[in-house]
């Protein structure tokens, strides 16, 4: 009996003294562990984070550019616009002053009943007044064939008319003593036809309603034996605006 004490006490002793384990230690690494795992998915979030905010912010970047884009897009089609509705509106001015502005031309030339003279019949035909228009021109003996090639319009001493109503004409006398009696020496030398030409050329000026001065040249010429005058084909333009 008092063996199997001893035994028991020996076995007892042994476990006493048999080491335990470190479970402290243990707990501690799996903290480490843990918390480096923490870190990571910290890390890896604030750097998901940091991109998304990157994104974001070139997102707004990207849509304040677009904004801006369209802002200034909406500014030009809106000057375009603007430009458009004034050259309408230029245009249709234009357009309404060309339709009632004055047209005034020598629309006939013709020997006076009175003297030996050249009448120069000036028309309006337009929708409106001229205020103010001058004559001017020259009258010569020109060889036979040679009309066209001598019509050349210059600058003459003008004659100054008061207005000149819408549809109406005025007869206006350019010529002086010297072509006066050039015009008698054309009309009584002779009653054969020299194939001679008086060739009467000038211009007309006038002021419309608007204040836009216009010129209309003109030429004529008549055969000795005959009375009418005609035109030449000259390609003189009329109506040609001089000022603004």
């Amino acid at each position: 009996m008092v063996r199997v004490l001893l035994i028991l006490l020996g076995l007892a002793g042994s476990a006493a003294a048999a080491p335990v384990p470190d479970n402290a230690a243990a707990v501690k690494d799996l903290a480490d562990a843990h918390r480096s795992e923490r870190d990571v998915v910290a890390q890896e979030t604030m750097a998901w984070w940091t991109w998304f905010m990157a994104l974001t912010s070139v997102g707004a970047t990207l849509l304040s550019g677009g904004a801006a884009g369209a802002a200034l897009y909406s500014v030009a089609l809106s000057r375009r616009a603007l430009e458009h509705a004034e050259a309408s509106v230029s245009e249709t001015i234009k357009i309404g002053r060309q339709q009632s502005r004055a047209y005034v031309h020598a629309s006939d030339v013709s020997y006076s009943t009175e003297a030996p003279d050249v009448i120069v019949h000036v028309t309006n035909t337009g929708q409106t007044p001229a205020p103010f228009f001058q004559v001017g021109g020259q009258i010569t003996v020109v060889p036979k064939g040679q009309v066209r090639e001598s019509v050349s319009i210059g600058d003459y001493d003008m004659k100054e008319w008061p207005a000149l109503g819408a549809g109406t004409t005025l007869r206006a006398q350019i010529g002086d003593e010297e072509t006066r009696k050039l015009i008698k020496e054309f009309r009584l030398t002779g009653g054969s036809d020299d194939g001679k030409k008086l060739l009467v050329q000038g211009k007309v000026r006038y002021t419309d309603v608007f204040g836009i001065t216009f010129e209309s040249p003109f030429a004529f010429y008549a055969h000795r034996t005959k009375p009418e005058f005609r035109r030449p084909v000259s390609g003189l333009k009329g109506f040609q605006q001089v000022s603004s």
